[in-house]
């Protein structure tokens, strides 16, 4: 009986598994039985590249191979009928057990040559292959190529890189790490990393964002920066594959395993809702209450403070162009300000760095952190608090009322799960229970777990049964 394939996973490797066809990036040490070493790509200028499944590697490689995670490292013992047989190699005697030892790059499963319209071979001798620095532990590269003649074929290995293109036409594969990417003045191809990447395709024609996964593997929108502009669009793997959180800008063509679509598609996909901008007035008091303290309003706090936004006249809704008139500002300021303090800002916010305040507040509107701003390289809400151009409960009005598409459900769905909950409460009894910190520490808890969906009436009572029980 032949000697099996032996594999061991020394790091296992948390990005895309590799799969036949894909375009594997490896780095590699091959020894024989005494430790003897025959060959390796460490010494040399680049990684070793090729297409798994394509019989360009030895059998024991595209069987050892085969679902190993970006990032990882692997030890494959290789009996001969596997490697090379009964025929001698440059260092390797016939009939020789192989031991390797993998690194793992990266995984591709995009076909850069299908999205390009050439073929393989062209694709190789056209461009210029351009690799970020490899070996041990993970390095910061800068990859400038914007000085080169000629096209280049980029690919980051590992740690927080910065990539700027060149002229023409160019093919930027993103690494493992937080990188950010810049096309230059051709028509490139941009593939993110495993990550979470900036990705600026420049002032190309027609600059392509590939994605390895299916469309709606994806969540699309525009998160709000403040009552005027955006930050770019933001693609989130949602199905926790090969991909993190990317934003992008001055892409023109967006390519996944199913469909293909320029920017005109994707900006109205993500913004075709029939959800409305949310907007700030005497009837909609609750947002507040949901996106500043992460929780359901109390039916006596709610009461006093529509009183008040009531009194005031105003509506404030700036996705919607309904802004604050000279009079209205000073009293919309006032007011939410007003709402910010007290025992349960001390108890929430008092303590905490402004980074921590902002993500908090992210996390109770859209359960999940805030951007870092890619033209600026800061926080923009940390950045404007820092500098006291706006208060944490404004930011947070204002985090709310700029929700556009994934965002926008979310956070709708989290007011209407606070909207269900407050029904719930029907009973002297009851709106007397929810009154105190732990009841509204357990509501909190409770509407945290809404946001892809929307609380029922059965799990709103379930809540209030909790609530009764403490009282």
């Amino acid at each position: 009986m032949a000697d099996p394939l032996k594999i061991e996973d020394l790091i296992l490797g948390a990005g895309g598994v590799a799969d036949s066809g894909d375009l594997l990036v490896v780095d590699y040490i091959g020894k024989l039985d005494d430790g003897t070493i025959f060959d390796q790509s460490i010494d040399r200028t680049q990684p070793f590249v090729f297409r798994l499944g394509a019989g360009r590697v030895i059998q024991g490689w595209e069987v050892g191979l085969q679902g190993m995670k970006v990032g990882g490292v692997r030890v494959l013992t290789i009996p001969a009928a596997l490697g090379y047989g009964g025929v001698a190699r440059p260092g390797i005697p016939a009939n020789s057990t192989l031991h390797f030892e993998v690194r793992l790059f990266d995984a591709e499963a995009i076909n850069e040559s299908a999205i390009l319209g050439v073929d393989e071979s062209a694709l190789a001798a056209g461009f210029r292959s351009v690799f970020g620095s490899r070996g041990a532990g993970s390095r910061d590269d800068s990859i400038d190529v914007s000085s080169l003649p000629g096209n280049s074929r980029i690919r980051a290995l590992d740690g927080n890189d910065r990539i700027n293109g060149g002229n023409l036409s160019d093919i930027i594969q993103a690494g493992e790490g937080n990188d950010t990417v810049s096309g230059g003045g051709g028509s490139d191809l941009i593939i993110g990393g495993p990550d979470n990447d900036v990705i600026d395709g420049g002032s190309g024609t027609t600059d392509i964002a590939a994605y390895a996964g299916k469309f709606g593997d994806y969540a699309i929108s525009f998160p709000g920066l403040d009552g005027q502009g955006y930050l770019p669009l933001r693609i989130a793997d949602t199905v926790g594959g090969r991909d993190g959180v990317d934003l992008l800008d001055n892409i023109d063509r967006f390519v996944f395993s199913d469909r293909t679509l320029n920017f005109a598609s994707i900006q109205a996909i993500a913004q075709d809702s029939p959800l409305s901008p949310l907007r700030l007035n005497g009837d909609t008091v609750d947002l507040l209450y949901v996106s500043y303290y992460g929780r359901p309003a109390d039916p006596g706090g709610l009461s006093y403070w529509l009183d008040i936004v009531r009194s005031s006249g105003f509506t404030y809704a700036p996705r919607l162009g309904d802004g604050l008139s000279s009079t209205e500002a000073p009293s919309y300021s006032m007011i939410v300000d007003d709402f910010g303090q007290g025992p349960e800002y001390e108890q929430l916010f008092v303590g905490k760095s402004n980074t921590e305040k902002v993500d908090a507040i992210y996390r109770y509107c859209f359960g999940r952190n805030s951007e870092i701003d890619p033209i600026t390289g800061e926080n923009y809400w940390v950045g404007k608090i820092g500098r006291n151009e706006i208060s944490l409960a404004q930011m947070a009005v204002e985090v709310a009322l700029g929700a556009q598409g994934a965002d926008l459900s979310f956070l709708r769905n989290r007011l209407d799960s606070g909207a269900t909950f407050l029904q719930a409460l029907d009973t002297p009894q009851e709106l007397a229970a929810f009154a105190g910190p732990t009841a509204g520490a357990l509501a909190s808890q409770w509407l945290q777990g809404f946001g892809p969906t929307a609380a029922t009436s059965v799990q709103a009572d379930a809540l209030v049964t909790q609530i009764l029980a403490l009282a």
